[in-house]
């Protein structure tokens, strides 16, 4: 009802005529609304379905309310690393069009995409004088140089001052003192688990042979096991927590918690969650077993976006044709030696996870390579130098 008077409100303001589209689901209340103002695609002489999926787009797109213009703006100014805006967003699409006419699949990945601004960031942390009260210290892993940890730590100390004068402290740092400390430590993602429980073993001093640890091992375990410590995440899996959560009860830290700021994503199908909870989930070279049966491709799970499950694993197939290329060439950059099979199965990003997740700072490797990587791709007759929608982002 509310709705209908404003219409009705914003109708009378106006010095011309307002006309209300109505197609198919959307629905009026037809009887409280002035009749000059409803018309419907029978007025314009055009069945429902070819308004709504020819005349109505090319509408909207000319008043920029469509789809498009809602992520154009959301992207406009909000990636930390350079621009993406409007033209940058039709050159990558682009690049699915040279690549036999796949632009469609570079239509809907953007419409699936999950772009976290800086202000969606600092919302959801709900970072305030009440929720951070009882914590002594706001700690992040600033240990690795060129990590997401130092923007994301630039935007929590921002929000901080608004209230306090507490400094946004390094994790380590803070558990290598032996005094008792109640710590709120942020991340932005957990989606693999397999950085956070790197975190972990190397403050236990648990590493294997020829690895570099992630952090100095603490002097004492119980550093870390008598602190309290609650881990909150932006954006976290089933399969990051489930992985966590193991890893806690292994080591017998009873002490962490975690905190989730949004709903969690299910990239582990059931028979992933209970391979994973029997130790079939991966193999001896630490690859997935069964990516089949077990990993939900989290982009391609709309149906409505997609159209049906055919055109979903032709979208599929192109991604992890384009997506592999992409993948080795983030290896060879990285220098990285991984074997065969761990590279296809990262060709739709790392654990097959085909998220489409970006933040204001940084692109997880387990998003679509064709967001985050450059590099040549071919694809049957066709090579071009790939551009990622966002610049420096690997």
């Amino acid at each position: 009802m509310f709705v209908t008077s404003e219409i009705n409100r914003t109708a009378s303001r106006l010095d011309r005529d307002l006309r209300l589209l109505t197609v198919r689901a959307v629905l009026c209340d037809q009887t409280r609304l002035r009749p000059q103002i409803l018309i419907s695609p029978a007025d314009l002489e055009v069945t429902p379905n070819s308004f709504a999926r020819a005349r109505l787009p090319n509408a909207l797109r000319g008043l920029r309310l469509d789809w498009r213009a809602d992520v154009a703006d959301s992207l406009a100014n909000a990636w930390d690393h350079g621009c993406v805006d409007e033209a940058r967003i039709e050159a990558w699409l682009s690049q699915f069009e040279t690549l036999r006419s796949h632009r469609w699949v570079g239509e809907r990945l953007l419409r699936v995409m999950d772009f976290w601004s800086s202000a969606r960031i600092r919302q959801s942390l709900n970072l305030t004088s009440d929720t951070v009260r009882d914590y002594s210290h706001v700690c992040v892993n600033r240990r690795q140089p060129g990590k997401s940890a130092d923007p994301l730590a630039n935007k929590i100390q921002k929000r901080l001052n608004q209230f306090t004068s507490m400094k946004v402290a390094d994790l380590y740092e803070v558990l290598a003192k032996e005094e008792t400390a109640n710590i709120l430590y942020i991340e932005d993602c957990l989606l693999t688990g397999t950085e956070i429980t790197s975190l972990l073993r190397a403050l236990l001093g648990d590493i294997s042979p020829g690895r570099i640890p992630k952090v100095p091992a603490l002097q004492d375990q119980a550093l870390l096991r008598d602190k309290k410590i609650v881990m909150r995440f932006l954006v976290a899996t089933n399969m990051g927590t489930e992985i966590l959560k193991q890893f806690l009860v292994e080591k017998g830290i009873i002490s962490v918690q975690i905190s989730k700021a949004s709903d969690e994503l299910v990239t582990l199908t059931p028979l992933g969650i209970q391979a994973l909870r029997e130790g079939r989930l991966f193999d001896e070279d630490k690859c997935l077993r069964d990516p089949s049966n077990h990993i939900n491709a989290v982009a391609f799970q709309e149906i409505l976006i997609w159209g049906d499950h055919e055109r979903i694993e032709r979208a599929i197939s192109f991604c992890r044709d384009v997506g592999e290329q992409l993948f080795r060439h983030y290896l060879t950059a990285k220098k990285w030696p991984w074997p065969e099979r761990r590279i296809r199965e990262s060709s739709l990003g790392v654990r097959s996870s085909a998220l489409a997740l970006a933040f204001a700072h940084s692109v997880p490797k387990a998003t679509l390579p064709l967001f985050w990587m450059e590099g040549t791709v071919r694809l049957g007759d066709k090579a071009i130098n790939w551009h990622p929608l966002f610049p420096s982002a690997a």
